[in-house]
Order: C-alpha cells, then sequence, then structure tokens
C-alpha cells in the first residue's frame, strides 16, 4: 500500500521552491527599486553603509531567487 505517490511529492516540491524564489526575486527587486523598503530600511536598522549593503543584499535575492 502506497502513502504517498512520487508524482504528487514532485509536484508539491516544485511548487515550494517557486513560491520560495519568487518570494526571494520580489524582495530583491524591492530593495532595488523602492528606497523605502532598501536603502531607508537598513538606515534605520543602524547597518554600516546601508546603501551599498541594500544594494548588495537586493542583487544576491534575486540570483537566489533565480536559482531556486
Amino acid at each position: 500500500m502506497k502513502l504517498h505517490d512520487t508524482s504528487t511529492i514532485q509536484r508539491g516540491t516544485i511548487f515550494i521552491r517557486l513560491a520560495v524564489g519568487l518570494i526571494f526575486l520580489t524582495q530583491g527587486i524591492l530593495k532595488h527599486s523602492d528606497a523605502h523598503m532598501g536603502v531607508d530600511r537598513f538606515t534605520r536598522i543602524g547597518f554600516p553603509h546601508p546603501a551599498s549593503t541594500a544594494h548588495f543584499v537586493g542583487g544576491f535575492e534575486i540570483v537566489c531567487g533565480l536559482l531556486v
């Protein structure tokens, strides 16, 4: 007796990867395009060099979102 069908598990895995990848991708794009989500947010948190840090983190999130 099979508990799970392998195609169902594969579809679930693909769905989760797409969801996580899209979240990373959209958040990375927002850090680049919206100052409130990027530079201003990193300034308010207290990061050193908030402009370069926000752009680095945004770029990293875009790359990782595409890789996922």
